[in-house]
């Protein structure tokens, strides 16, 4: 029976090992999933305002222009 603490000793140790791995995989998912940077470009907000403006003066067909989805 003196094989059990030093098993018991060698799961604990591996536990955490395997606890910090999905930790670290985790933390580089979330950061992946929720980055800033994936946010629209200069040149889509610059169409968004620029579509946004032509219909705020009643320009419905140069708006429908500008933000058109192709």
């Amino acid at each position: 029976m003196n094989f059990l603490p030093k098993l018991w000793n060698y799961i604990k140790k591996l536990g955490l090992i395997v606890a910090l791995i999905v930790t670290v995989i985790g933390g580089g998912w979330v950061a992946n999933n929720y980055d800033i940077s994936k946010s629209p470009k200069t040149f889509a907000r610059q169409l968004i305002v620029e579509g946004d403006n032509a219909l705020n003066i009643g320009r419905y067909v140069d708006a429908q222009r500008i933000l058109r989805l192709n």
